[in-house]
């Protein structure tokens, strides 16, 4: 299995929580760990483009309902396995989609216009905040409006001195 989105962003950008984790699970695998999951109590929600896990209500005090687990589908994401690296995520050394890979997945649902209009929001905001601790590597990926926004940012906090709020 191999993160990408905003788990992913927070290993390369400061981080933000976020209640949910995109998964890419090796394609002929997919079916197995969906298996497991609900043998332990996860209800799968089949979507286009994702199968959505999230513990079942019923499934013990502890539970964490607001978790919600997202297999990623499309055959696009495949090549992100074998390009991952191993990052951290809350203590643990987990395989994570490179950065570029990771501003890939976050263009792609930042430019579906069928997506939820503060789905899409969020995408543009984790692009621009990969592109300001990265912008060598994330700005030449933008297409041109968010490469503007993102530079014009890094100008504008050249420019300013620090108020203490995001150091």
């Amino acid at each position: 299995m191999r993160r990408r989105g905003g788990l992913a962003t927070n290993t390369y950008a400061s981080p933000i929580y976020s209640a949910d984790v995109e998964l890419v699970v090796i394609a002929e695998d997919l079916g197995l760990v969906l298996d497991d999951l609900r043998a332990v109590g996860f209800r799968m929600e089949e979507l286009p483009v994702s199968v959505n896990a999230q513990r079942s209500a019923d499934h013990g005090a502890g539970a964490d309902h607001n978790l919600v687990v997202q297999f990623m589908r499309p055959k696009l994401h495949q090549p992100f396995v074998e390009r991952s690296t191993l990052r951290p995520i809350f203590g643990l050394e987990v395989p994570v989609a490179s950065l570029a890979d990771v501003v890939q997945g976050l263009l792609w649902t930042y430019g579906d216009s069928t997506r939820r209009e503060s789905r899409r929001a969020k995408d543009q905001l984790d692009l621009l905040r990969l592109a300001e601790v990265r912008p060598a590597e994330v700005e030449p990926l933008l297409p041109p409006d968010l490469r503007a926004e993102a530079i014009a940012n890094r100008t504008s906090r050249l420019q300013q001195p620090s108020d203490g709020w995001d150091d």
